[in-house]
């Protein structure tokens, strides 16, 4: 644990990242405080309520954000500040993911966070890949080998349904 001290003007970066590639995130429900005295600093829709503390997150990627602010609350009696926020996360084929991340209507938002939601949505080789793959005209061996395994297996089915128990497991 590191003991540096950090004075209410330092600049903080704020930094969330999830190790996935289905699955777009939205950086929500942040406070800063305690659990019992909080000051939310990100709404449930992932925008700021408090600019001077903490920027709308930027999405730089699906499973990527970051902010910026001050630390510039506190609590008295309190040695420690605390900043807990929550992580939302939504399959990319999911067609309301693209409205639920990276959010569009913050107003700290810059015309720049457009060409990122463009990025992330509309170019994205990612969400073509995984969610309108190209048709396949030769099965692959996988395939081949799964259709083979379920024909087999519904075959031992059918097979134990015809015969006497004692006669399949002696």
């Amino acid at each position: 644990m590191s003991t540096d001290k950090i004075l209410w003007s330092t600049r903080i970066c704020y930094k969330w990242q999830c190790e996935t590639t289905e699955y777009a995130m939205l950086v929500h429900n942040c406070y800063i405080g305690s659990a019992r005295n909080p000051l939310y600093i990100i709404r449930e829709d992932g925008c700021t309520t408090e600019g001077a503390i903490m920027s709308s997150p930027s999405y730089n990627s699906f499973t990527r954000a970051v902010a910026i602010g001050y630390l510039s609350v506190r609590e008295l009696g309190m040695q420690h500040v605390t900043i807990k926020c929550n992580v939302r996360l939504c399959h990319l084929c999911d067609e309301d993911c693209q409205e639920i991340t990276p959010p569009r209507s913050c107003s700290d938002y810059e015309k720049e966070r457009d060409m990122d939601y463009d990025r992330m949505w509309n170019a994205s080789s990612r969400v073509q890949s995984l969610c309108r793959p190209a048709p396949s005209s030769v099965p692959s061996s996988n395939h081949t080998f799964n259709l083979i395994s379920i024909f087999s297996i519904l075959l031992y089915c059918m097979i134990s349904l015809l015969l006497p128990v004692n006669m399949i497991f002696p």
